[in-house]
């Protein structure tokens, strides 16, 4: 076995990326109407939230190759007509649209400034945003360190004082939770209300009222 080989049976740890991955769809999964995913993938965190009732999950990545594959999987499940994807970049996303959640697994692992994403996934977000973020002082940290490196790639590693000071940083956040979960934190936090947020949650909510089926 080569050492690339050795270093990959270490990293990832799929069982703490399943149990973060359930936690989020279990907690997102019927309660967000329209939802963003940002480094969405192949796209399987938004389809599992589309089939769980999300009517619009929109993923967003830059890789072409991805978003063609998400596309297709999207059409065998049956769930295109609830999903919408893009290439590109978050900074440059060009949408209006405020979506009542977002999601960023392992998209904040990638960036070398983080902070102008964080605030522009704020912007874009009504309700709770759920971001991961790689834990630097973790017995596998190193591993990954490695394997990045011999994959010609970069990861950016974060301490729990990092993660508070980049949600500070970003000026737009109402409150935070931030929960340890194997080799990464999963961050919970809620944007302070702005007026397009709170006039988007305003026509959301009326659309909501004139649908045969927005009233129990």
């Amino acid at each position: 076995m080569g050492s690339l080989e050795a270093v990959r049976r270490f990293f990832p740890r799929e069982s703490d990326r399943d149990a973060r991955d359930e936690l989020v769809c279990n907690a997102l999964g019927g309660s967000a109407r329209t939802l963003l995913h940002v480094g969405c993938g192949a796209g399987r965190h938004t389809l599992e939230l589309a089939r769980r009732g999300a009517e619009r999950a929109v993923g967003l990545d830059a890789r072409a190759e991805k978003i063609r594959d998400a596309r297709l999987a999207a059409e065998e499940a049956g769930l295109a007509s609830r999903c919408a994807w893009e290439v590109g970049d978050l900074l440059s996303f060009p949408s209006d649209e405020i979506f009542d959640a977002s999601i960023a697994l392992g998209y904040f692992d990638h960036l070398d400034a983080p902070l102008p994403h964080l605030q522009r996934l704020a912007a874009l977000t009504r309700g709770a945003i759920w971001a991961s973020f790689p834990r630097r002082w973790t017995a596998l940290a190193p591993l990954r360190k490695l394997r990045t490196t011999l994959d010609a790639g970069y990861v950016r590693f974060y301490s729990r004082g990092d993660v508070i000071d980049l949600f500070a940083a970003a000026g737009a956040i109402e409150r935070t939770s931030i929960l340890e979960l194997g080799e990464d934190f999963l961050a919970v936090c809620n944007p302070v209300p702005t007026a397009a947020t709170i006039a988007s949650f305003a026509t959301s909510s009326a659309a909501t009222a004139r649908s045969p089926h927005g009233a129990n």
